[in-house]
């Protein structure tokens, strides 16, 4: 696990052991404490993400405080290693269509899955919580910013990728108003 001293804390890297958006806050695991680190939800909120899936990495500043150490600062994440198979529910990432801006329109993670829109489109794209997973998210919250790439079926626009906003970088913009992102 990579550790360097930074002004007030250390950066380190992770693994998170498990993060509940409802109460707030999660854990994550690192081979440099024999205790868990606090990860608050404003933090995972101030990187641009509402949730994050147990197991993804995460590279972040920790600091001390009088209740242990907490992680004040997310500067990167990555999906969990996983043997878990959206393939089983139909959705394949195997597009070369661009990964555009979206707005969450719901998201139920009891059902599973959820709405979100393009910016730009107001026709749905059905978010499935396996592509969520196989992405390092767990859920989303109303109105929240993310990218995405779909594909079109019979049944309407589903998402085959799903990332946090911060992880995309607009690159252009064309006479359509569709944005060129990619992943930074």
């Amino acid at each position: 696990m990579l550790s360097t001293q930074a002004s007030e804390g250390r950066i380190l890297t992770g693994q998170v052991k498990w993060f509940n958006a409802t109460k707030g806050y999660g854990f994550v695991t690192c081979q440099e404490f024999d205790s868990d680190i606090l990860l608050p939800a404003a933090t995972l909120t101030a990187f641009g993400q509402s949730s994050i899936a147990e197991e993804s990495a995460i590279k972040f500043l920790c600091r001390e405080t009088p209740r242990g150490f907490q992680i004040v600062q997310i500067y990167e994440t990555s999906a969990p290693e996983t043997d878990h198979d959206p393939k089983s529910v139909g959705i394949v990432d195997d597009t070369d269509a661009p990964i555009i801006p979206a707005r969450v329109k719901w998201f139920n993670t009891e059902r599973g899955y959820g709405f979100a829109n393009a910016f730009t489109d107001a026709a749905d794209i059905f978010l499935h919580a396996d592509i969520l997973r196989k992405n390092g998210l767990t859920n989303l919250v109303e109105g929240e910013a993310i990218c995405l790439r779909y594909v079109e079926r019979e049944s309407g626009r589903i998402a085959t990728k799903v990332i946090n906003w911060k992880m995309a970088e607009v690159v252009g913009q064309n006479q359509k108003d569709k944005f060129t992102l990619r992943l930074a």
